[in-house]
């Protein structure tokens, strides 16, 4: 088999904080896929981003690293990433979405304002803190790549979150258990 070698990073995660969002459709919940891949590379990307765009003399060579570690649009050299990212969900069967309204009082009404409902809406379902999910990832073991892939997990851990609103501490994350003991 070609390609580079690989090194696993597998960490569990739990959301400390409601998460408001996550699925492809504002104002809704995707309960089948309630932490959905896409939007955790996304994150990650961000991340990676925020940290390493200064060592980059252009924007043409940021996007070009960018593309090459996290994927892109295919075309005729591919655009798939090295990195490989798997989420498995470990308590769906304890959690449920809360729809209750957001009053002033509520706790965290601050950051889900834009859930609460009003005359022409319902309130806009959450998750719960609580959430828990186990993280897979299978980077490139050369020792460069590697190392963004793990400082970007650890920004995104650190201030970052799921779901909409993470500025404002909705979806939160800690960390419940993790095989790479420079992760946590």
């Amino acid at each position: 088999m070609g390609g580079p070698e690989l090194a696993t990073i597998e960490i569990e995660l739990q959301t400390i904080t409601p998460i408001l969002g996550g699925s492809a459709t504002p104002r809704k919940l995707d309960e089948l896929n309630p932490v959905r891949v896409p939007t955790i590379r996304g994150n990650l990307r961000f991340w990676w981003r925020a940290l390493y765009a200064q060592e980059y003399q252009s924007s043409e060579e940021l996007a070009k690293a960018e593309e090459e570690l996290w994927g892109g649009a295919s075309d005729e050299e591919g655009g798939r990433s090295p990195v490989a990212i798997e989420v498995t969900l470990l308590n769906m069967d304890e959690i449920s979405p809360d729809d209750s309204n957001i009053g002033f009082t509520t706790e965290g009404a601050y950051a889900l304002w834009p859930a609460r409902g009003t005359h022409k809406q319902e309130a806009a379902p959450r998750w719960p803190a609580g959430l828990s999910f186990g993280l897979k990832l299978q980077v490139p073991k050369e020792n460069e790549t590697f190392n963004a892939v793990r400082n970007a997990l650890q920004a995104w851990i650190l201030f970052g979150g799921y779901g909409s609103r993470t500025r404002r501490g909705c979806g939160s994350l800690t960390i419940t258990n993790v095989s790479d003991g420079d992760i946590a």
